[in-house]
């Protein structure tokens, strides 16, 4: 765990660090502007990676070798992140014993979820919510099975045509075995008017 540590803008001494046989917690570190040190980090094998309540962190660059996850990817009330590009070779959540589940709330700077195309498979619930400028779950759209609840609520500017992408492909796919919950997002009668995007949020589909 890596908490509340004002003076901390990068993280230092974990360069080496490939594997974290337990739960990565980064959590209300202020004045953290980057992630730098975790760049060599692959997996967290026992536990979840909890990214939460870093004031000035901008993103999740330094995170490019993560491949897998064996809990929960939690990214919660990070004021100032807007991307989870860093995220790119991220393929596996929670398929540890006890599952995992997604969860990105409350990021207000956060646009899109590019950087999460390579997630396939879901062993538990997929949660986003209350994220305020969010656009964009195009990313997602590659999910083939979720296997609790799909819920997706409280992002003022995501238009519902564009959680109907990730929906339908789930349905095409091994679907969702729990709840779909979707509301408190923008709601349109016409998606040519409020067109979903692509991954390149400035180009709509």
């Amino acid at each position: 765990t890596i908490p509340n540590t004002p003076g901390m803008i990068y993280i230092a001494g974990l360069s080496q660090l490939t594997s974290v046989g337990g739960s990565l917690i980064i959590n209300n570190n202020i004045n953290l502007a980057e992630l730098t040190g975790l760049d060599a980090l692959v997996a967290v094998d026992g536990g979840r990676l909890e990214i939460a309540g870093n004031t000035n962190l901008l993103n999740l660059n330094h995170l490019s070798s993560l491949q897998s996850i064996s809990g929960s990817l939690i990214i919660r009330e990070n004021a100032r992140v807007n991307a989870v590009l860093g995220l790119a070779n991220l393929s596996s959540i929670g398929a540890g014993e006890n599952g995992g589940s997604l969860e990105i709330y409350k990021n207000e700077s956060l646009k899109d979820l590019n950087g999460l195309e390579n997630l396939i498979e879901m062993p538990g619930t997929v949660h986003i919510y209350d994220n305020a400028n969010l656009i964009c779950t195009y990313a997602l759209r590659n999910l083939t099975h979720v296997t609790q609840d799909l819920i997706i609520t409280g992002n003022p500017i995501l238009s519902w045509c564009e959680v109907d992408i990730l929906v339908d492909a789930l349905a095409a796919a091994n679907g969702v075995d729990g709840e779909i919950i979707s509301w408190g997002n923008l709601e349109t009668e016409d998606c040519d008017l409020n067109p979903y995007h692509s991954e390149d949020t400035d180009t709509p589909i």
